[in-house]
This record gives structure tokens, C-alpha cells and sequence, in this order.
């Protein structure tokens, strides 16, 4: 009875070390700092991944809003410059190129690929230039869930689609900028004052 009992624990034991070698761990994506300055080109928000498998490339999506009126939304935007997997990114040393690049309006779209193996899917995953030439305050929706699909990693086995994430941009004066538009609010009043 004894050896029967031992057998099995250790077929169990062999079980759930198979399991555990074939779990996928989904890659948990978040977002840096959101507070944008008014009126001004080549904003940068950054995109962060921790705690998935190891990966081989990334179909990244990137959306404000709705996307806005070029792709047939409504909601004011922020429009997307660019998106650069590359520099400082988990893919920075191992990587073919960057491809596939596409903004249009509010939603930005890039694929990589390594150049062999995987890379940690913990770090820098991209960063995104927003243009806030014109827009002068307000927020701003985000998501990696967008029109055009989710974020989704390659993998050597299957593909993984993250936890998506959704966040705000605010675009807010920087407080110089404020401190003078309240000196020329109270030289205003002063002039108003005066002249009664």
C-alpha cells in the first residue's frame, strides 16, 4: 500500500512540474507619466511591461479616444506621431527592425520582432509621441485596446494578448506658464480698476 501511495505522490509531483513549465504567463502592461504641457509638439508617453513569459516580438496598438474623425470617431484627440519600440525598450538589443509603422489620427500601430531567441518581457516597451500642438488643456483617454485590436506579444508558443490598459492623458499648463496668465489676469483688473 505504501508503494502505491509513494508512486502516486510522485506522479502528481512529476504532473504539476509539467504544468508549471507549460503555464504562459500573460504579460501585464502600465503606463508612465500622463501629465502633457498645452500647445506643444513631441509629447512623450511611456509604455511599460512586467511579469509575462519571455517574448519574441510585439503587434503594438495604441489609441486616444476614439480614435477621432480619420478613422471614423468623433472624439477630440491628441494625434499620435510616432511609436518607438526600440530605443531603451526591452527590445533594444535584439531586435530585426521596426515595421509596419502606422498614425493615423488618434491610433498608432508598429510591429518588432528579435533577431533571435526572446527577450524579458520586463521593462520599457515603447514610447509614444503625442503631438499637443493647439490643444491647451483637458484629458484624454487611452488604451491599448483599440480599433485595431489589442496589444499582443509573440511568443515561441502561443501568442499572448496582455491585460489591456486604459489611462488618461492631461494636458495641463506647466505652473510658469499659469503664474503668468494670473499676472496678466490681476494687470487686467488693475487697468479696469483705474480707469473707474
Amino acid at each position: 500500500m505504501l508503494r502505491k501511495t509513494t508512486v502516486s505522490l510522485i506522479a502528481i509531483t512529476a504532473l504539476c512540474a509539467l504544468l508549471a513549465q507549460t503555464a504562459s504567463a500573460t504579460p501585464v502592461l502600465s503606463f508612465g507619466a500622463t501629465d502633457l504641457l498645452p500647445d506643444t509638439p513631441n509629447q512623450m508617453v511611456q509604455v511599460f511591461v512586467s511579469g509575462g513569459d519571455a517574448v519574441t516580438g510585439v503587434n503594438f496598438n495604441f489609441q486616444v479616444n476614439d480614435g477621432g474623425v480619420d478613422v471614423g470617431g468623433s472624439d477630440p484627440i491628441i494625434p499620435i506621431v510616432s511609436v518607438d519600440l526600440v530605443t531603451g525598450t526591452i527590445f533594444a538589443s535584439n531586435h530585426i527592425a521596426q515595421y509596419g509603422d502606422t498614425f493615423i489620427g488618434g491610433i498608432g500601430i508598429s510591429i518588432i520582432e528579435t533577431n533571435s531567441g526572446t527577450v524579458a518581457a520586463d521593462g520599457l516597451l515603447a514610447t509614444v509621441i503625442l503631438d499637443t500642438t493647439g490643444i491647451y488643456g483637458g484629458s484624454f483617454n487611452l488604451t491599448t485596446n483599440t480599433l485595431n485590436g489589442p496589444i499582443s506579444f509573440t511568443t515561441t508558443g502561443p501568442d499572448t494578448v496582455p491585460n489591456n490598459i486604459a489611462g488618461t492623458i492631461n494636458v495641463v499648463p506647466e505652473p510658469a506658464s499659469m503664474i503668468l496668465i494670473g499676472l496678466g489676469a490681476v494687470a487686467v483688473l488693475g487697468r479696469r480698476r483705474r480707469a473707474a
